[in-house]
Parts: structure tokens; sequence; C-alpha cells
């Protein structure tokens, strides 16, 4: 996956343009945080999919990706609102602070990129992580998190212990409030699928999907929200 963010930002997009086709994350984005004339935060913003769910309402965004490849391609398709959006290279051990406080920070299927990567001590890099937002962020700002429960699966779940473990530290150490949705891909037909979703997850998962012979992919994806962190 680092070569296909490294590389691949056309092909990347496609995946992501796919995915939530009966728009669940978008709903419940909009009808649980109020985004009206706010300060955002996006960490491994990529190409910018997140965003422009919210973009429209916002004051300004600040977003970072540690591949400037991913940033060109952001640039691009928020190319409109070229005047609030501010984009810079950032990893997330070590993110950059910014000018003013945000009043939201936001990631999605970013920060378990970083835990899976420094799974040596994983309570040790999620303070890291949390610590970094703290620094970003309002005292009675909101912190959003979007990562994995499952692509191709029929069941919300997580198969990888140091995802488990990220996510037990977010709501057990952390008091994150989690929520289960569903954000399904839907190609233009089955082949398009295998194709798409075997490049990026691997040949045996697009296998799987040519096996189904459908244009729709299943995927679950877990929400944690936490407000004032203090």
């Amino acid at each position: 996956m680092t070569d296909i963010y490294k590389n691949y930002a056309i092909e990347y997009d496609k995946l992501v343009s796919a995915e939530d086709y009966q728009n669940n994350l978008t709903e419940k984005l909009l009808n649980k945080i109020d985004w009206n004339k706010k300060v955002i935060y996006e960490a491994g913003i990529g190409t910018g999919r997140l965003s422009k769910i919210y973009i429209d309402k916002i004051e300004r965004l600040y977003g970072f990706d540690r591949e400037d490849h991913m940033l060109d391609r952001c640039k691009m398709n928020l190319n409109k609102y070229s005047e609030k959006v501010i984009l810079n290279v950032g990893e997330n051990e070590n993110l950059p602070l910014v000018k003013e406080k945000a009043d939201i920070f936001i990631e999605g299927w970013s920060f378990g990129h970083t835990i899976v990567e420094n799974n040596e001590d994983i309570n040790k890099i999620t303070e890291v992580l949390i610590k970094n937002i703290k620094h970003n962020i309002t005292t009675d700002g909101t912190i959003v998190f979007l990562e994995t429960m499952g692509t191709n699966v029929i069941e919300p779940g997580v198969d990888n212990k140091y995802l488990s473990g990220f996510y037990k530290i977010l709501e057990e150490e952390y008091n994150f409030t989690k929520s289960i949705i569903k954000t399904d891909y839907k190609f233009k037909d089955y082949k398009e699928a295998a194709e798409i979703i075997g490049f990026f997850f691997g040949d045996e998962m697009g296998e799987k999907v040519l096996e189904c012979k459908s244009e729709v992919v299943p995927e679950y994806t877990g929400i944690w929200i936490k407000n004032n962190m203090k």
C-alpha cells in the first residue's frame, strides 16, 4: 500500500470514488457534526475523498499527507475551493502545527496504517497521535477517526491485532464513542470491481470479488468520535 500511496493516486481515486455509494458515511458525518464555518485539520488527506463531504460548509481546511503524489491529486480534486484549502506534507507521527486552532480534527483510514507500521508499542504511538492532535485543536474541539471494520466481509470486524488493540485503546482509555456503518463500494460491473479491489487489497480479495460476480463490494467502517479533548 505504501507503493500505491507514493505512485498511484489516480487508481486510488477510482477506488474511493466508488466507496459508500449509499452515502451512509456522508449522512452520518453531516448529521452528527456541525461543520458550518469551522476550521478543519485533516491528517492523511489523500486525494480529498473525505474533504469533499464537508468542504462546502467550512471556513478553512488544513490538510496533510506524507505523500506529495497524493497531495497533487487532492489539490486537483479540491481546486474549486482553493481559497480555503491549505495543503502540506505532514507525517501522522509528527503532525505540523498550524497557525490557528482547528474546531474539528478528522482522519480517514490513515492512522490505522500508522499503528500497523509502528506496532512495537501501540499504546505509545496512540499517545503520540493524540498529543499531536491536542496541539492543533481547541479544547472543546471534535476529533473524528474513521477506520476499517472489514472489506468484502459479511459482518463487521477486524482481524489485525494491532488495529483491534488501537480501537480498544480509543474506546477504553480515551473514551471515544464508536459507531459502525456500511460503506459498500459500487463499480460499473463485477469485472471492474475485481480489478480495482484486487489492485488495492491484493489478488486474493480480487479473485473472491470476481467469483461473486457482483458490482457491489461490501464494506464496514468504524467511526470514533470524541468531544472536549483536554
